[in-house]
């Protein structure tokens, strides 16, 4: 469980991951020595990097932890307590049929999207579509962070800045998916639900060499913007709006239900 900035709920999803049954190792990916001293006094396994390396990064190196203790794979779960514990066990489900297989999840086919901050909802739909352009997969969600990964997808070679790490790992099987786990999620009233800049630009700079020349010159910047707001056309229009220094919010012009 790779953790960075927010983590008011990281007891409770630590102790609702251990009541199911799972070991939990959580990474704690920059957020200083006293979150790793207050863990490993609860008894939880940490593996701290020091530095912020981005959550591509965090998950590649939980994963190598738990390969090298001898698991077959490692279930990423998010330390924000979003995603419901029925949705881990189903992931978990997913995994035991074939431990060497990846297994990813939907948090909006099912009728959950209702539920989702629109800001949150719209970044990921962008996601989708730009993942979509890069790869051909026709994929409804890219960014969930509940997943299986087996051990074999601990080797080297992944693109692990940002999110590289998730997005290279689901470019490489989405042909093998046999369907995507659904993934219930409540996130609370009030949060963080913006987009971070940097992984806007990563997003970018990751799909940018992998799509067509038609769609990489729609990434332009609006006529009459400021550095601030970039327009980008897919098969919807999106804006991005600086909300401070650090956070990026998309706001829907158009957007058809993917």
């Amino acid at each position: 469980m790779p953790v960075f900035g927010e983590d008011r709920y990281l007891s409770d999803v630590v102790d609702g991951l251990t009541a199911i049954g799972l070991r939990v190792t959580v990474v704690n990916d920059g957020n200083g020595d006293a979150l790793t001293a207050r863990l490993r006094g609860q008894g939880v396994d940490v593996l701290d990097l020091g530095v912020n390396r981005g959550v591509g990064a965090a998950t590649l190196a939980g994963l190598r932890a738990v390969v090298d203790r001898g698991a077959p794979g490692a279930v990423a779960v998010d330390a924000d307590g979003a995603h419901d514990l029925v949705s881990v066990r189903a992931v978990v489900e997913g995994a035991l049929g074939d431990l060497d297989a990846l297994v990813a999840c939907d948090r909006f086919s099912n009728g959950n999207a209702e539920t989702i901050p629109i800001t949150k909802l719209d970044a990921n739909r962008f996601a989708a579509q730009l993942f979509d352009a890069a790869t051909g997969a026709r994929l409804p969600d890219v960014c969930c962070g509940l997943r299986y990964y087996p051990a074999r997808m601990a080797a080297s070679g992944w693109e692990s800045a940002g999110f590289g790490f998730i997005w290279e790992t689901l470019a490489a099987e989405h042909e093998s998916l046999s369907r995507l786990v659904d993934c219930v999620v409540h996130y609370p009233v009030t949060g963080p639900w913006h987009t971070q800049n940097r992984e806007l630009q990563h997003l970018l700079h990751w799909a940018g060499p992998r799509v067509s020349e038609s769609v990489r010159a729609t990434l332009r910047p609006l006529e009459d913007a400021t550095a601030d707001v970039v327009d980008v056309r897919l098969d919807d229009h999106f804006r991005f709006v600086r909300v401070d220094a650090h956070w990026w919010e998309i706001r829907r012009v158009r957007c058809q239900t993917l």
